[in-house]
């Protein structure tokens, strides 16, 4: 999506300014979003598509811009495998990318040091409850905000970060990462 054909439907200049910048500001994050949850690029092209026409018909109507946006694409995803006679749920194949709110060297760790302790970190996350995974991954891998990882699964606020903090807690007390150190490591960083 070029986000400029979308943003100029039906918008007064100032509206159309601000639909640019959003979709300037949200066309990675909703990429990444969609195709590593579809997996079919051209499945997670199209969804990515509607999800902007979808967002723009009713920009007006949303109080938060960025929580509405991945609402609406996870709704979509829903639909695409609920066509396809599959439950969906938030893709976690690269938990990873956990580590990366923390670049290695702030870590306190070589850079080469991330095999093992990826494969530490995805049995942790591959420990936790599907919610409690969702949410972590929701959050730490993909960046959504607390609002944006409540309107991708359809709950409150204040559930998410009560998830959150108990996924949080269940890592720090995860054998697993246990040798990563204290302070501001592995642990602490990425359970922030």
């Amino acid at each position: 999506m070029n986000g400029h054909s979308v943003v100029a439907v039906e918008s007064s200049p100032g509206e159309a300014a601000s639909k640019a910048d959003f979709a300037k500001n949200h066309k990675r994050r909703l990429a990444l979003f969609v195709r590593r949850n579809v997996g079919d690029p051209r499945a997670a092209q199209e969804i990515e598509q509607e999800t902007w026409a979808a967002h723009f018909r009713r920009w007006s109507e949303h109080r938060d811009q960025s929580a509405a946006l991945f609402g609406i694409a996870w709704n979509l995803i829903k639909d695409w495998y609920s066509a396809r006679g599959v439950e969906a749920s938030v893709a976690i194949d690269d938990v990873g990318g956990v580590l990366e709110v923390v670049p290695p060297r702030q870590r306190g760790l070589d850079p080469g040091a991330e095999v093992p302790v990826r494969v530490d970190l995805e049995r942790a996350v591959g420990k936790l409850c599907r919610r409690h995974r969702e949410v972590m991954v929701l959050r730490c891998v993909y960046g959504l905000s607390i609002k944006e990882t409540a309107a991708v699964l359809g709950v409150g606020a204040g559930t998410v970060r009560e998830y959150y903090a108990e996924a949080k807690i269940a890592l720090r007390q995860n054998p697993n990462l246990a040798g990563y150190g204290t302070g501001r490591t592995l642990t602490s960083e990425v359970t922030r």
